[in-house]
């Protein structure tokens, strides 16, 4: 199988490099980088199935997103589940800087993301007589399908109103 992907990736945006610096982080050798990957065709035929992506932190992780990318992340993981923390575990002190971490690396995730969907439609060949823009929406993140609702203010918000100013084809 011969497949195609698009990956786009950002590095220390907003808050998150002022938090890699902090102390803390800074000891741990934290960087705030993140990628998204998509899937653009395999065998010369557009994907059949963009949902239910994994988060990666690089590794795939057991939990998914529900978008239609792979996110990859320098995350910080419950254990031993092995999940991206995101809301904070009472029982779990360490719990509360990490997803102060996770939070902050979202907005890489969000800058990433946009790159992706604004590189498309030259990816895609967009526009073309044999192509439609509707190519590219399978790419879009729907709030319905995401898996986590912390994802809506961390990814979606920001995402849409970053895209909502730019060209997209």
């Amino acid at each position: 199988r011969q497949c195609r992907w698009v990956v786009s990736e950002a590095l220390a945006v907003e808050g998150s490099r002022a938090l890699a610096l902090e102390p803390q982080y800074a000891a741990l050798g934290k960087v705030p980088h993140a990628a998204v990957a998509a899937q653009v065709a395999c065998d010369g035929a557009p994907p059949t199935r963009r949902e239910g992506r994994c988060f990666g932190a690089p590794l795939p992780l057991h939990s998914c997103s529900g978008l239609p990318v792979y996110v990859f992340g320098q995350f910080e993981l419950s254990s031993p589940g092995r999940e991206v923390l995101l809301i904070p575990d009472a029982a779990d002190p360490r719990s509360l800087s990490a997803v102060a971490w996770n939070r902050a690396l979202f907005a890489c995730v969000a800058a990433a993301y946009a790159a992706l969907l604004k590189g498309l439609p030259r990816m895609l060949g967009l526009p073309t007589s044999t192509s439609s823009p509707g190519s590219m929406y399978g790419f879009w993140p729907l709030s319905a399908s995401v898996a986590h609702e912390e994802l809506l203010p961390l990814l979606l918000g920001p995402l849409y109103r970053s895209l909502s100013t730019q060209p997209l084809f």
